[in-house]
């Protein structure tokens, strides 16, 4: 089917899902031949993809073209409270190992919220939530990066993305989230796991247990 698509010659192809060397080797020429390409792969985050690209046997010379992967996102969906009827976070219902992980990632804790298991008439008698919003990353390679990731090195290419690129992580996107009391913390947790944030003057990841 693709294949069959760059033949009629579109300006933009979306493939489903990149799962195998046969549709990743053809996602590659039709970039390379003038054709804007969006598709999706399993990876976990988005510094994972192109080393994924790598195991779908990508040639490197591809691979490290930062003109044929002009970027990378990695996405999760959470639930929103409903902001008519969530109700703050008492300290005394937080974990001692959640408490330093909120003050660690610069949440005031009187800023938590939590969902209201009674609801409102805005979000429906018993579900205190308001739809979904997103968390995400975001990679806009540029040469560096990708010799980074050419010598296999994804530790530096991650480091280089977060201090040199203006990065943001996904972590990083959630703090944001439950610090504007959009989403409980314990939902939070359970989406992206403990919330840790990059020291960015050491490229390391500051962790409280």
């Amino acid at each position: 089917a693709i294949a069959a698509s760059l033949r009629s010659n579109p300006d933009r192809l979306m493939i489903r899902e990149v799962r195998d060397a046969a549709s990743a080797q053809l996602a590659f020429e039709a970039a390379m031949t003038g054709h804007q390409v969006w598709t999706t792969l399993h990876a976990n985050d988005a510094i994972t993809i192109p080393f994924r690209l790598r195991d779908l046997k990508v040639e490197e010379f591809k691979l490290s073209d930062p003109d044929l992967l002009t970027s990378m996102i990695s996405q999760r969906l959470v639930r929103k409270l409903c902001p008519d009827c969530a109700l703050p976070v008492e300290e005394g219902e937080l974990s001692y190992g959640m408490i330093a992980r909120m003050e660690a990632a610069g949440i005031p804790l009187e800023r938590l919220k939590k969902r209201n298991v009674n609801g409102c008439p805005t979000c429906g008698q018993g579900n205190g939530y308001s739809g979904r919003t997103i968390v995400s990353e975001i990679i806009i390679p540029d040469t560096d990066f990708m010799e980074f990731v050419r010598q296999d090195n994804k530790r530096d290419a991650e480091v280089y993305w977060l201090t040199q690129l203006n990065g943001q992580n996904m972590m990083e996107h959630m703090a944001e989230r439950v610090k504007a009391g959009e989403v409980d913390p314990y939902d939070a947790e359970r989406i992206v796991g403990p919330l840790s944030m990059p020291d960015r003057a050491h490229g390391g990841d500051v962790k409280a247990e």
